[in-house]
C-alpha cells in the first residue's frame, strides 16, 4: 500500500533530559520512521492512545516522511506549539498506540508497559523488529552498538567475567551515566551518576550470564566495553 514501510519505530512515556521540543520543553514523544525508498504522505493519517477513537489525532495535511527519515511528534497535549504536537500524552504506566488511516485501517500499533524515565521503548532491528526497552536514540538508527564503538574501551571493569560486583574505573574523571545493554540492545540496567565519577561498585547480581556491552557516556563522548557476567 501507500504506506507500505512507515512504522512508530521508538516511544519514550517519560522524559526528563533525553530530548527536548522547540520550547525546550521535555516532553513524551513518539518516533515515526519511513524504512521505504519513497516518500509518504501523512495526510489523512490519524495518532491516537485510544483504543475506541482511533482518530484522536490528525497529522497536518502538509506532513510528509522522505525515504529512510524519522519524525518526532511531541505528545503534550499542546498543539499551540506547533503541528507536530498532538493532543495527548503517553503513560508512563503503559498504553496502546495507534497509528491509522482515514479508512480507519490500523497501519501500526504497539502496547507498551511501564517504562522508566528516559528508558524508550523502540525496534531493534530499526524499523522491522520487535520493540525492546532501550538506551534512547531520537531521529536516530535504534542499531545503537557497532563493532567500531566496542573497540573504543575507555572504561576499566573488573572482574570480567563479574558475579556480584562489577568494579568500574575511569581515567577521564568524567563519567555522567552507565548502561549496560544486551546484544539485542536491550537496556538491562542504567545508572546516572550524581557526580562525575572516577569510580564505581556496580551490583550486578540480577544480571543473568552472558555477555554485555557497558555503554559509558561521558562529557563529550560515549565509550563501549564488552563486560562478561558469570554467577
Amino acid at each position: 500500500s501507500t504506506y507500505d514501510g512507515l512504522v512508530i519505530n521508538e516511544l519514550m512515556a517519560s522524559n526528563d533530559f533525553t530530548i527536548s521540543d522547540e520550547e525546550g520543553e521535555f516532553d513524551d514523544w513518539i518516533e515515526l520512521y519511513n524504512n521505504s525508498n519513497t516518500e509518504i504522505s501523512l495526510s489523512g493519517l490519524y495518532l491516537s492512545d485510544n483504543e475506541s477513537n482511533f482518530k484522536k489525532w490528525a497529522f497536518d495535511p502538509s506532513a510528509v516522511l522522505a525515504p529512510n527519515a524519522y519524525m518526532i511528534i511531541w505528545c503534550d497535549e499542546d498543539g499551540s506549539q506547533g503541528s507536530n504536537h498532538a493532543n495527548f500524552k503517553l503513560s508512563s504506566g503503559g498504553e496502546t498506540i495507534i497509528l491509522s488511516s482515514e479508512a480507519g485501517t490500523v497501519l501500526d500499533s504497539i502496547s507498551y508497559g511501564s517504562l522508566e524515565t528516559d528508558i524508550s521503548f523502540g525496534r531493534i532491528p530499526n524499523g522491522t523488529g520487535e520493540f525492546k526497552v532501550l538506551s534512547p536514540t531520537p531521529l536516530a538508527n535504534n542499531n545503537t552498538v557497532s563493532a567500531e564503538q566496542l573497540l573504543e574501551n575507555k572504561t576499566l571493569a573488573f572482574p570480567n567475567p563479574a558475579d556480584e560486583i562489577l568494579n568500574l574505573f575511569w581515567q577521564d574523571n568524567q563519567a555522567k551515566q552507565i548502561d549496560i545493554i544486551d546484544p539485542a540492545g536491550q537496556l538491562l540496567l542504567s545508572k546516572k551518576l550524581a557526580h562525575n565519577s572516577s569510580q564505581i561498585e556496580l551490583n550486578v547480581r540480577h544480571i543473568p550470564n552472558g555477555n554485555y556491552i557497558l555503554k559509558t557516556t561521558f562529557k563529550s563522548k560515549t565509550s563501549f566495553t564488552q563486560i562478561s557476567i558469570q554467577h
